[in-house]
């Protein structure tokens, strides 16, 4: 039999019954649908994981801490230090793209009337650019740049003007966002603009107080902003980031600095300097390697932590909630495949004097076998279609009510349904054969029914 001809008998036989099929398509439709709405919660849970965890940081990057052992029988020499030997021991690990010690040092921003303890991390400037950081104003920092800072998102919130006794931090804070009366917060200062002038005398920019320890007069340095970071990107919004070898020279004059003001015989003494840096990050090139490469660099002794490892363990919980809402979805769709047997094997006792006939006119087994498989297949096949064109308006009524915020409790915005192209082509495919399986029997049982017997029928 052609397929051609195989298809036609199958549809005529489908619409010889019109009510029964559709009531056999609907419960196909019903189970499709639940199962594809079940499955993209699920997707959509995990996406709003991944967006949550991305506005912490970069997923490729992992951070290195030294480690510290506070056993006395160790000596300083065998403490495992991260230095620059180390750094190139981490960048040499297979799958990493750079690799880049972080020095950090409190400075004393001013600009005009307006002041701010700036956060300072120095790093390698190629670090920023691999971790994909935004700008809204400006650029990144490169390696030509002097003197030069990529100030956070949320710095401009810090200023304040210290010789306004309004209130907050020695005088009236600028930082505070007023949500109350509608108002848009406005920068004090512009940035790339405007001078700004750092020290790391933490009272510069600020009058004296009567007996506070101080130390000598430092020159402040008159640095540029090459660029201002966009905000929403996690730890970065209330740092700002120096090339690495203007952030160390700045650091060991801090540090100069501090020690002299501790008064002398007073019996302190300043804390003796760690060797090696405390802090690195290490950049991966694919997300995939983060874990193997994270495990490498414990393994060299250090403790190494990731944002991957919270996604890892919020995309397990996912995964659970996924396979039981999936779960919940099969049922219906279980429901639904007894419903085609149920429908075929109906069909089987109201056609046994047509299936004899067919077999007397010269049908082979095979295709009365295929016929009934077909008609199996159109009925999962077509109650899969609707049940996507349902899964497509259920997935997009859920995502209107959820808009202003998401009900698993991820990020405004965040979708709650999530329905990928693989989805859509699973459930039509998956569908087609759970009526081929459905229709197996039934078709196997038409297939050995004796033509005496089918003749026999009235």
């Amino acid at each position: 039999m052609k397929i051609r001809d195989l298809l036609g008998f199958s549809i005529r036989n489908l619409w010889r019954r019109k009510l029964r099929t559709f009531l056999t398509i609907l419960g196909v439709i019903i189970g499709a649908a639940s199962i594809v709405i079940m499955l993209s919660l699920g997707i959509a849970l995990n996406q709003s994981y991944e967006e949550q965890i991305s506005q912490m940081g970069s997923l490729n990057t992992i951070t290195v801490y030294r480690s510290y052992n506070y056993d006395p029988s160790v000596k300083d020499s065998d403490q495992v230090i991260i230095d620059d030997a180390a750094i190139a021991a981490f960048e040499a690990i297979p799958g990493v793209e750079l690799a880049s010690p972080l020095v950090e040092l409190q400075l004393k921003m001013v600009s005009g009337k307006y002041t701010t303890y700036l956060s300072v991390r120095g790093i390698k400037p190629q670090m920023l650019i691999a971790q994909d950081l935004k700008v809204e104003a400006g650029r990144l920092l490169d390696e030509t740049d002097e003197l030069s800072l990529l100030i956070g998102g949320g710095v401009k919130y810090t200023f304040y003007n210290p010789n306004d006794r309004s209130g907050g931090m020695g005088g009236g804070m600028y930082g505070m966002k007023n949500y109350g009366d509608g108002s848009i917060f406005e920068s004090p200062v512009d940035f790339l603009n405007d001078t700004l002038k750092v020290s790391y005398d933490m009272n510069f920019g600020e009058k004296r107080q009567p007996g506070q320890v101080t130390g000598k007069k430092v020159k402040p340095y008159t640095v540029k902003a090459v660029g201002v970071m966009k905000e929403g990107q996690g730890e970065h919004d209330y740092f700002s980031y120096m090339a690495i070898d203007q952030a160390k020279k700045l650091l060991k004059e801090k540090e100069k600095y501090d020690a002299s003001l501790i008064p002398a015989g007073t019996g302190h003494t300043p804390k003796k300097k760690e060797e090696g840096y405390n802090t690195a990050y290490v950049q991966v090139m694919d997300m995939e390697k983060v874990k193997e490469v994270q495990d490498q660099v414990k393994a060299m002794g250090y403790e190494a932590y990731s944002l991957m490892e919270y996604l890892d363990t919020m995309q397990k919980t996912a995964a659970g909630i996924q396979a039981v809402l999936g779960g919940i979805g099969a049922v219906s769709l279980l429901v639904a495949a007894l419903g085609i047997t149920n429908t075929m094997i109906m069909s089987i006792y109201e056609r046994t004097k047509e299936i004899g006939v067919m077999k007397v006119i010269g049908a082979s087994l095979p295709d009365i076998k295929k016929m009934f498989l077909a008609e199996a297949a159109m009925i999962g096949f077509f109650g899969g279609l609707l049940g996507l064109g349902v899964s497509f308006l259920g997935s997009h009524l859920l995502n209107y009510v959820s808009k202003n915020g998401s009900i698993f409790g991820g990020m405004p915005g965040s979708k709650m349904s999530v329905i990928p192209i693989w989805l859509y082509l699973l459930s039509i495919t998956f569908t087609t054969l759970v009526g081929i399986v459905s229709g197996y029997l039934p078709a196997i049982k038409a297939m050995r029914l004796s033509v005496l017997k089918a003749l026999r029928t009235e």
